[in-house]
């Protein structure tokens, strides 16, 4: 998932630090450690809720925005990097800046 995460930013033209938030599938908390430590970004970062529900399949990314928006830590004009995965075969990522 790193990879798919520094393609998208390469493709983009933006560097890692400007990066608000990294939201992965949360399919499993170490991954998510993994990816953190890949990359060199804060775990901070990296929006985690696994610990609260465990595996919510393919709602995970949606819950996490949906959960950072609704307490105020989203804010429009953050930089947003949204990545997953699928049984390990396929994988993606996209980036975005949260609307106002």
């Amino acid at each position: 998932m790193s990879e798919s995460v520094v393609r998208v930013l390469e493709q983009v033209r933006v560097e890692k630090e400007a990066v608000d938030w990294f939201i992965g599938h949360q399919a499993n908390g170490r991954i998510l450690q993994a990816v953190a430590k890949k990359l060199e970004v804060p775990q901070e970062k990296v929006y985690t809720n696994i610990d609260r529900y465990a595996n919510t399949t393919s709602v995970t990314i949606p819950l996490c925005l949906d959960e950072l928006a609704e307490s105020g830590q989203l804010q429009p004009g953050q930089k947003v990097v949204l990545f997953t995965f699928g049984t390990g075969f396929t994988w993606g990522a996209c980036y975005l800046v949260w609307g106002s």
